[in-house]
């Protein structure tokens, strides 16, 4: 009977491969099998050294350094994670402190550095680059440059079989980069997190594009801003060089196609175009030239005259021309179309029946991965419309969208019994969708309470829908950072049902005074009443939560996190309760600091008064004629939730639009007393700070009605 170190390495190697992490103990069990494991196991290998991680990074590098080592030849991939011996990159305690003394916030003062840390900043130093230059294999390096030292480019410059570099910018200070200095790539991946730090390797990244002829995949961009312009990354290439170009990637970086540009589109095989920018969109920044920019329907319409048919297309912008371009052909396998968002419900819907009726269509024989995330509810939904076109396309094996919330539940039973006729799905995402009625919206809370509810239900449908012995549906399905996989069901008679592996725990948002809640949805016809909490409990970056009183300082920092507050009615502070009454619930009179009064109608609907394009409140008072019957007191018991104690109010923001002329002798009188009577509860001296505030933020007519 033969045993396993007695096969060939062929069988070992791809018996291995069903292994996972546990390969390496199998590696250990005699030297032939650490023979046939060595490429295996030590074919990508990660560079981490953290102030955590000091002695299994500084033997790492000691192993690779150490002169007649042959194992580094074995490395082909290699990725640096992070360069930093004396400091966690994971560290989230406070870096502002309180200081007892003065009573104010500032930066907590350096931990000193330990012995130990020095001594492996110095063994670091002195061997990371004859570590790196011993991977004489190496093919494909990813890196930080934020933690990377000037020694890993000197080591990268002599790699003669490099082919591969990903770059993540995380510094301003980029000169040691050196980017210029290497050749012959055939994939080059750099990203950035602005367009500063992106702007300042463009030159070198131009040459280093033009020293690669044989490069075929090219990633380039800022993660947000507008940088560039294609143009200008292909500045240094020779005019009879065209690049073999099969995938292409350029976040906030314009495009024109012409002479110039064309030529290496002609072997492309797939095209991501994110946060394009134009000389019309950009037209305050110098960095976008007229002449090297067009507007994205004019690409797709190049492209289609050209006859170049991709494979793959990612895009958050979806003009026209895209549309026709993907009905021109036949062929596409991925296709992700993100942030769907046209500017009226009318065109949003035109171009998804134009997108399922007659562009899919084209594509079901091939396609495997369709991802439509659509920003408001509608056509672009995976609606049944939609779903009889996408069961057609059997090759499918990734399928992410949004579903229409009104009738939820029938919707994720019938997306799931779809991936039933799907043979080869792996994996099914599914997202929340903006309502219709928030496309004119400024405010985002109640986007975020509507984003939570749908998330919730979802979870819920999904955990409830049972498979049958004679289906088989995708085996994943994710919703926000939920993961669902069929298990067998002990309460339902060992059925398999979808099971979330890693439920996340409702967040509580904890305050100097106990937990702040967050309201539900609900807000149509009835009081709208937001309170903006974004500089009452807010977290710096790589903090905890301060108190209350102590964070006005800093209402001009950016916070990581947000703790907004929502009232709607049905919820807090005033509800219309089935008994057809307001009632006061006073849960946050101490916290609030800052106010915001949207809207003030009982008895209307606001977006039916939004013909401007801009949201405005609109207040009813008693006894008017637009308020009658049962309404007339639901207006009224407006005032008396201002007599709440708000005490710690700062602020106050009031969205007053223009009356209609029916209402405004009747409304004069109304918002001055509003205003007298939260001011009456607060502190002494608040009167003197909301007239200020009123002279800066208020319209003319509500000036005028406060006289």
């Amino acid at each position: 009977m033969s045993t396993l170190d007695s096969l060939a390495p062929e069988l070992i190697q791809r018996i291995v491969t069903e292994l996972g992490n546990n390969v390496t103990d199998l590696r250990l069990v005699c030297k032939r099998m650490s023979s046939v494991l060595e490429s295996h196991v030590l074919g990508s290998i990660t560079i981490d050294i953290t102030k955590l991680r000091l002695d299994v990074g500084i033997s790492q590098l000691t192993t690779l350094a150490t002169q007649g080592n042959h194992t580094a030849t074995a490395t082909h991939d290699l990725h640096i994670r992070n360069l930093c011996p004396l400091k966690d990159p994971f560290d989230r305690s406070p870096t502002w402190v309180l200081d007892p003394v003065t009573e104010k916030w500032g930066e907590k003062p350096p931990t000193p550095c330990p012995p130990e840390g020095k001594i492996a900043e110095e063994k670091m130093q002195a061997m990371l680059q004859v570590a790196i230059a011993s991977l004489s294999n190496l093919r494909t390096l990813k890196y930080d440059s934020e933690w990377t030292p000037k020694a890993v480019m000197n080591a990268v410059k002599t790699l003669p079989l490099l082919e591969s570099l990903e770059l993540i910018v995380g510094s301003s200070n980029t000169a040691d980069l050196q980017l210029q200095s290497l050749r012959n790539l055939q994939s080059l991946m750099i990203s950035a997190p602005n367009n500063d730090y992106f702007m300042n390797i463009i030159e070198p990244i131009s040459l280093l594009v033009a020293k690669s002829p044989n490069l075929h995949t090219l990633h380039v961009g800022p993660t947000y801003g507008p940088a560039a312009s294609l143009h200008q990354l292909l500045r240094h290439c020779r005019p009879n060089l065209v690049l073999p170009l099969k995938h292409l990637g350029l976040q906030g970086v314009s495009v024109k196609l012409d002479s110039i540009t064309l030529p290496h589109f002609r072997r492309l095989t797939s095209l991501t175009l994110h946060h394009y920018t134009t000389s019309e969109s950009d037209s305050d920044r110098a960095c976008v030239d007229k002449a090297e920019s067009s507007r994205p329907d004019e690409i797709w319409a190049m492209l289609k005259t050209t006859d170049v048919r991709l494979t793959g297309i990612d895009v958050n912008q979806i003009p026209t021309s895209l549309l026709d371009y993907i009905s021109s052909y036949s062929g596409l396998k991925k296709l992700r179309l993100a942030r769907i968002d046209f500017e009226t419900q009318e065109q949003s819907d035109l171009a998804a029946i134009q997108f399922y009726n007659t562009c899919l269509d084209k594509h079901t024989s091939s396609l495997e991965e369709l991802v439509v995330k659509a920003e408001y509810e509608g056509g672009w939904c995976l609606g049944d419309e939609a779903l009889v076109v996408i069961s057609l396309c059997k090759k499918l094996k990734i399928l992410e969208g949004c579903l229409v919330s009104a009738a939820l539940a029938d919707a994720v039973k019938s997306l799931i019994d779809l991936t039933t006729q799907l043979p080869r799905m792996e994996k099914l995402t599914v997202h929340p969708a903006d309502l219709e009625a928030f496309r004119s919206y400024m405010c985002g809370y109640l986007s975020m309470a509507h984003s939570e509810d749908v998330t919730t239900r979802l979870s819920k449908c999904i955990g409830e829908y049972e498979v049958n012995e004679f289906s088989n549906p995708v085996p994943l399905i994710l919703v926000d950072s939920k993961k669902f996989m069929m298990t067998p069901s002990e309460g339902a008679g060992g059925a398999l049902r979808y099971r979330c592996d890693s439920m996340a725990s409702p967040k509580k948002h904890r305050g100097v005074h106990g937990i702040m809640q967050t309201a539900v949805l609900d807000s149509t016809m009835f009081l709208q009443l937001l309170l903006d909490h974004d500089h009452v409990y807010p977290r710096f970056p790589s903090a905890g939560t301060y108190p209350a009183n102590r964070c006005r300082a800093y209402s001009n920092r950016t916070f990581s996190d947000r703790l907004p507050l929502t009232l709607q009615s049905l919820d807090l502070m005033l509800a219309y309760h089935n008994s057809r009454r307001w009632r006061r619930r006073a849960i946050t009179q101490r916290q609030t600091h800052d106010l915001h009064i949207r809207n003030l109608c009982p008895s209307k609907d606001p977006s039916e008064y939004r013909g401007t394009g801009r949201a405005t409140a609109r207040f009813i008072p008693s006894g008017s004629e637009d308020c009658r019957g049962k309404d007339a007191g639901h207006a009224s018991g407006g005032h008396r939730l201002f007599k709440l104690a708000l005490s710690n109010l700062r602020s106050l923001k009031w969205n007053i639009g223009e009356y209609d002329s029916k209402w405004t002798p009747t409304c004069r009188k109304n918002p001055g007393s509003l205003i007298r009577q939260i001011t009456d509860g607060g502190r002494p001296g608040m009167e003197g700070r909301f007239s200020t505030l009123l002279r800066k933020t208020c319209t003319a007519n509500f000036l005028r009605a406060t006289k």
